[in-house]
């Protein structure tokens, strides 16, 4: 075992120190000039360079270089190429390749993704102390995982990038999927997108309805500008009317200078109104009339203002139930209705559950960066089979969860599920997975099967098999043709 001379407290800030710089950086390229110079700079050195080979590469590429001749910096590359690969076998962070010369190679990243050699100059190998070693060595330790990580998460950014150029996903501006009823979604919101006229999104919970909104705006005419969204039910009436239309100066208590409402900060773009169910009857009144006249005035002001901006609201709730409760005003609904745009739920296109999976595997392999290779076959048959009431969002947590919770390189296996998903999974769902297929093909078969079987169990009713399925009538009929089944059910 080798015997590590004593260090002191000097040697010890600068590796605390040097810990603690290296944690802060966000690019690559920082930390790469950050290393170069810092530990040239610590131990004096008369030159340094930073060679990166990246995975899959032959060839060694310059990052860094801090007074390295063109000749030597050559001869240098040389002994990444020769050396790099012994010294990792034998477990070393430091080495002398050229002998007696005082050239100290520092491996810095070896990780399968790439790896990382700094060179250290001095004049000859005896210049280099005992000490200085152990420091070199310490601080290589520290720096190695920060070089690894970065090597990690670029990879997994660039897999990620290329599953996207590559087409192996289908969607519209951060909505994702291929089914029947999110093309149909597409092809409304490609329609909408570059009108005047109000909009409102209706969806469960958790389907999308902002990032709709957000669609509609960017792709459109208005992208531009603002896009401002308010969720009307997290804000106090006493303060919901300051919020949305601004106040002057000395209008109420603590009004110290005048404020700009979001319906000016969304001038010219689009204001997104969600939850618009969960506004109190005065505030429906405030935007009817900003609706009506485009027009409103700020708290404690009696001009009124001009604003240019389309709204597009949002509800989770029945607006025509509430309508009848007396809950909801019903010329506002009329304002707001005028392109309605419903949201299906995760349920309506369960074909749609491997691409978002994948999606968020990935999404949350970068989050975390780790990468998990995939799901085994009983994963997908628990993703398929489950009824997500909390639709997609419900489902983006359970695959965060799961590609925490497994191991790197491992696939993601059912047992790493919420308990809740596990415990709730469709026992039709068997039939499906016990062969073996793609991903696409096991989820048209799991709807093939859901679908006939509802069919079968409500004697061939189609207006009482789409309400069970949460479909219309005339998507289930869609379906139906699509999988040669209609006469059976005719």
């Amino acid at each position: 075992m080798t015997a590590w001379p004593e260090m002191g407290w000097g040697e010890f800030k600068i590796i605390a120190g040097f810990a603690e710089k290296i944690g802060l950086f966000q690019e690559k390229e920082e930390l790469f000039h950050f290393l170069t110079s810092e530990f040239a700079d610590t131990f004096s050195t008369r030159g340094s360079v930073l060679f990166l080979k990246k995975q899959k590469s032959s060839d060694w590429d310059v990052t860094v270089t801090r007074r390295i001749s063109r000749p030597l910096l050559s001869s240098l590359k040389s002994f990444a190429e020769v050396h790099s690969r012994e010294q990792r076998d034998s477990l070393s962070k430091l080495g002398f390749p050229s002998g007696n010369g005082g050239e100290l190679m520092v491996l810095l990243g070896q990780d399968g993704t790439g790896d990382c050699v700094l060179f250290l100059l001095k004049e000859k190998r005896e210049d280099w102390s005992d000490k200085e070693l152990s420091l070199v060595s310490l601080m290589a330790n520290q720096a190695s995982l920060s070089v690894e990580n970065f090597l990690l998460w670029e990879e997994l950014k660039g897999k990620a990038q290329h599953h996207l150029e590559s087409g192996e996903r289908t969607g519209l501006h951060g909505l994702i999927g291929d089914s029947i009823p999110m093309k149909e979604l597409y092809q409304l919101i490609e329609t909408v997108k570059d009108t005047r006229s109000t909009a409102l999104i209706a969806g469960e919970t958790g389907t999308g309805k902002e990032l709709i909104a957000r669609a509609i705006h960017f792709l459109g005419a208005r992208r531009e500008k603002n896009f401002v969204a308010h969720n009307c039910g997290a804000t106090p009436d006493t303060l919901i009317e300051s919020e949305l239309f601004g106040h002057t100066r000395g209008s109420f208590t603590g009004a110290t200078q005048d404020k700009q409402g979001l319906f000016e900060v969304a001038d010219g773009g689009t204001f997104f109104l969600d939850e618009v169910a969960d506004m109190s009857p005065m505030m429906q009144i405030r935007i009817l009339r900003v609706l009506q006249e485009g027009e409103f005035r700020r708290v404690g002001e009696t001009r009124s203002r001009k604003v240019d901006v389309r709204i597009i609201a949002a509800t989770n709730k029945n607006l025509e139930e509430e309508i009848e409760n007396g809950r909801f005003r019903r010329d506002l609904f009329y304002r707001l209705n005028v392109i309605g745009i419903k949201v299906p739920s995760l349920r309506e296109r369960i074909e749609d559950i491997p691409i978002l999976s994948e999606h968020f595997r990935e999404k949350a392999g970068l989050k975390f960066r780790k990468e998990v290779s995939g799901f085994s076959n009983g994963a997908v048959e628990a993703l398929m089979g489950y009824c997500w009431p909390g639709n997609v969002r419900e489902l983006e947590n359970e695959i965060e969860r799961a590609v925490l919770l497994t191991p790197s390189g491992e696939v993601i296996a059912p047992e790493v599920f919420t308990e809740t998903l596990r415990s709730r999974t469709s026992p039709v769902s068997g039939k499906v997975f016990a062969g073996k297929g793609s991903l696409r093909e096991m989820r048209g078969k799991l709807e093939r099967t859901l679908i006939l079987e509802t069919l079968s169990r409500h004697k061939g009713n189609k207006s009482q098999a789409a309400r069970e399925l949460g479909l219309t009538r005339q998507g289930l009929i869609k379906k139906l043709k699509g999988f040669g089944q209609l006469p059976l059910f005719e």
